[in-house]
């Protein structure tokens, strides 16, 4: 393995840990969480992507809403759990 890959493997592994430390609100986990929630809320309900009309249903199948911002959070969580695995030793 070359130094350079050395190096990102061992961030991602420091990132593992902290991700998994700890999912409580305020949390390293809680802050990306909450970012990209925040993030796919802002891509389906805006242009160019403005899936969210009553003429076009966005993805989760009906008008996104603020209320759908649960989803948004499940769809957030689903992504860091795949990138940020909870390794046992």
């Amino acid at each position: 393995m070359s130094e350079e890959n050395n190096s990102i493997a061992q961030a991602m592994s420091v990132l593992n840990d902290a991700m998994n430390e700890d999912h409580e609100p305020g949390s390293y986990y809680h802050s990306w969480l909450a970012n990209l929630s925040v993030s796919i809320f802002d891509a389906v309900n805006s242009e160019p992507y403005n899936f969210g009309t009553e003429e076009n249903p966005n993805w989760l199948g009906e008008p996104l809403d603020p209320t759908k911002m649960e989803d948004c959070n499940k769809i957030a969580a689903r992504f860091l759990n795949m990138l940020f695995p909870k390794i046992d030793d």
